[in-house]
């Protein structure tokens, strides 16, 4: 069965950048943000597959001379995500996540970070924002770092308005 298969580029604001033209059926193709050039440069934000079939995505996020992060995109997405396990180990390991609005609308996320024993323990922080239709957002290291001493591990929930979000993590 043919299968039409498009990226779509959005910025952290929303705003689409940029449409890769459709795959064809029973094929794969390599998406690399870092060498299209019809991407700013420095480009920060999403990428966006939409399919008529089921669809598995594989990505790698590269930043400098660190190593690179694998995950996999799944659909459909969430409202409700749990990530079990971030870290702040200095520079041991220490971790982020990113959660995308695969919506057409703003929606409101709401992240909870609990201890080790998560929805046991007290909520130790929350983070509450807005997300632009097919916006983006990232919690960095950084963030962790000032939230919470070296060697924390605890977990995160991460609740949408809307009917999905994804998160990679």
């Amino acid at each position: 069965t043919p299968n039409t298969v498009r990226v779509f580029y959005y910025d952290r604001s929303g705003n689409l950048v940029r449409t890769v033209p459709s795959v064809p059926a029973d094929s794969s193709q390599l998406v690399f943000p870092a060498t299209d050039h019809s991407l700013p440069p420095g480009f920060e934000g999403s990428a966006v597959l939409q399919s008529d079939t089921p669809l598995i995505a594989v990505a790698t996020e590269q930043r400098g001379d660190a190593p690179p992060s694998y995950f996999q995109g799944l659909t459909p997405g969430n409202p409700d995500i749990v990530l079990p396990l971030v870290l702040q180990e200095g520079t041991q390991h220490q971790s982020f996540f990113h959660i995308q609005n695969p919506e057409t609308i703003p929606v409101d996320v709401t992240v909870r970070y609990y201890g080790t024993d998560m929805f046991q323990d007290e909520v130790l922080h929350t983070e509450s924002f807005s997300l632009p239709a097919q916006g983006s957002s990232e919690t960095t290291p950084d963030i962790l770092i000032n939230l919470f001493p070296n060697g924390f591990q605890g977990g995160v929930q991460i609740e949408s308005s809307g009917s999905s979000c994804a998160v990679t993590a």
